[in-house]
Order: C-alpha cells, then sequence, then structure tokens
C-alpha cells in the first residue's frame, strides 16, 4: 500500500511539474551541459523537490550524497546514477529527474547580415540559424567564406554556406557558446565618373560588370557619349609623373565587360576627345585616387 501511495505521489508531483511548463526536448538522447536547470524529486520515508542548475564545472550539489558531476550525461542514466546513490540512504528511491529548461548559447554574428549583434540561441542551433537571428545574409554576402572564432580555440573556421542562396538550409556545424561568426562582403570598389547622374565609388557584386556599375552611380546623363566609355586600373594613376595611362577597356557599353576591384570607369561627353577633357579626368581621378587610398 506504501509503495502504490509513493508511486501515485511521484505522478503528481510529475504532473504539477509538467504543467509549470518545461522545455520540450527527448529526455532520452539530450545530453545535458553547464547551465541546464533541472528539478529533481526523490521520494522515500518524505518527499524532496529541488530546482538545480548545473554549475560551469559541470557539477550539482545535492543533499546527503553531495557533489555529482552531470554534464555529459543523459537524464535516465542521471536517474540511474542518483538511484544506485541514494539506495544506501534510503530504501527503494523513487527518483524522478525533469529538465526545467536549458542552457542557451550567446553567439555574435557580425559582417554582411541584415541585423549584426549578440543573439541566444537554444542547444542544437546551427551556424545557419544564426545567420538568420541576425535577419539573413544581405545581398552581396559570400556565403562560401564564413568564418567563425571560437572563444576556447585560437584557429579560424571556414564554412561555405553557399547553399542558403539555393534554398538549402542545413549544416552540420553546431554552434556554442561565444562563437564569433563573420560573413564576408562579396563586392568590389569601383569609381564611375564622367557623365553619369552620381558619380562616386561603388561597391558592386564580385562578379560585377560594366553596367552593374554604370546603375549604381545612376545612369547615364543626356550628354553621355556611349560608345566610347572607358575603364582604367585604378593604382595605374599617379598626377605626379604624368605617365601615360592606358585603359584596360575602351569602347561601347554594349560589351559590358567584366570590372576588377578599384577599376575606374570614366564616361565622357558625347563630342570629339580633347586634352581638355582628359585633363578634367586626370583631375577627378587624381580626387579618387584618395578615395581608394592608392
Amino acid at each position: 500500500m506504501y509503495r502504490i501511495k509513493r508511486s501515485m505521489l511521484a505522478v503528481i508531483f510529475i504532473a504539477l511539474i509538467l504543467l509549470a511548463g518545461v522545455v520540450t526536448v527527448n529526455s532520452q538522447e539530450y545530453v545535458l551541459e553547464p547551465g541546464d536547470t533541472l528539478q529533481i524529486v526523490i521520494l522515500g520515508e518524505k518527499e524532496q523537490q529541488f530546482t538545480l542548475v548545473i554549475r560551469p564545472d559541470g557539477y550539482i550539489n545535492l543533499p546527503i550524497i553531495g557533489e555529482i558531476k552531470i554534464a555529459d550525461m543523459t537524464i535516465p542514466d542521471l536517474t540511474a546514477e542518483l538511484v544506485e546513490r541514494y539506495r544506501v540512504y534510503i530504501r527503494n528511491p523513487i527518483i524522478t529527474v525533469i529538465l526545467v529548461k536549458m542552457h542557451q548559447e550567446q553567439v555574435q554574428v557580425l559582417g554582411d547580415v541584415r541585423t549584426p549583434g549578440v543573439f541566444t540561441l537554444l542547444p542544437g542551433a546551427n551556424a545557419i540559424d544564426a545567420i538568420m537571428r541576425a535577419g539573413g545574409p544581405n545581398a552581396f554576402a559570400d556565403l562560401s567564406r564564413v568564418t567563425v572564432q571560437r572563444r576556447d580555440q585560437s584557429d579560424i573556421i571556414s564554412l561555405d554556406l553557399s547553399g542558403m542562396s539555393d534554398g538549402i538550409f542545413k549544416t552540420d556545424f553546431l554552434v556554442r557558446d561565444g562563437d564569433i561568426i563573420f560573413v564576408p562582403r562579396n563586392t568590389i570598389r569601383v569609381a564611375v565618373i564622367g557623365e553619369v547622374n552620381k558619380p562616386g565609388v561603388y561597391e558592386i557584386g564580385k562578379d560585377g560588370r560594366l553596367l552593374d556599375a554604370l546603375m549604381m552611380a545612376g545612369g547615364l546623363t543626356s550628354k553621355a557619349k556611349t560608345g566610347k566609355i572607358t575603364v582604367y586600373n585604378g593604382d595605374d594613376f599617379n598626377s605626379d609623373t604624368g605617365n601615360k595611362i592606358e585603359p584596360v577597356f575602351q569602347g561601347n557599353m554594349m560589351n559590358n565587360p567584366k570590372l576588377a576591384s578599384e577599376q575606374v570607369v570614366y564616361v565622357p561627353r558625347s563630342y570629339i576627345w580633347d586634352i581638355g577633357i582628359v585633363t578634367s579626368v586626370l583631375s577627378a581621378l587624381s580626387i579618387l585616387k584618395s578615395l581608394f587610398g592608392l
């Protein structure tokens, strides 16, 4: 009769805890970690109930048996271990262990994402989960070169998450507390000057072409000469020496050549090329040179 009473009490305790709200996980497989919160109910000659948080060293402290390391154990393993230890002091103990709250991982996501910052994730979250918590990648994010810096490691971990751009949201790489995830930007910088609506230095995609740069610069003015657009390598300019500068491309914009980082696109006016235009170009390029840091 006493055994039946104790069993009924155990059921009541468990029901009350569940009604209070606990984490839904597969208790047979979940591996306990520091920061997890446990509810431990011990039924013997009297009923005892404890709410404990696993310490950073992986231990908890219980009456009678004292310190016990439980990190890296499953809940069934812990339950069996507690029954074995308390059996010495309590006749036929009934012990229930319930995971009330899982520890949380704090991860920093930086780089070319919509909302960089520090985010709290549940155990089992992967690198893609972290990036999506940061709002997802921006249009020019280079998902093939994502890096992770771990708190306890000096080496940088490289990840290829390029499948995200194809709608593949799977990775085996699980994040840890303290991880710093960096998503680089897959762009090049080019200068666009001359007969465009918004001359300046712009970022375009790594495989960007002439038309991409012209669109970033607001398109052509009505005076633009589209058949003689010129592209220069930015590091060829040295206003002090007066060396002749050879363009890497000169022709119709519809040829749409691929651009390289720190190149300069010049759109002339629709009249004959003369030394005055060349002088104005070189003057503008000297300014762009300082912007590029050349």
